[in-house]
């Protein structure tokens, strides 16, 4: 017997979108804070900004919608 699930492409896709954006948001929010005043590692920062530019193309692949920060 086969160990896991199986799910249709259409919600494999979906399902990987909204991690995605989930992960961007959260990035995002840390971003803010660190602009706040709260700390954040300077890697940290850098290293989300980048993150953020690339979840941003891979979103617009799977078809959400990019939005500003």
């Amino acid at each position: 017997m086969k160990k896991g699930i199986t799910l249709d492409r259409e919600t494999a896709d979906r399902i990987t979108l909204l991690t995605l954006i989930d992960y961007r948001n959260y990035l995002r929010k840390e971003l803010k804070g660190y602009a706040k005043g709260e700390w954040l590692h300077a890697d940290d920062v850098i290293s989300h900004q980048k993150t953020i530019e690339a979840l941003e193309m891979i979103i617009d692949h799977f078809g959400g919608e990019v939005e500003a920060a």
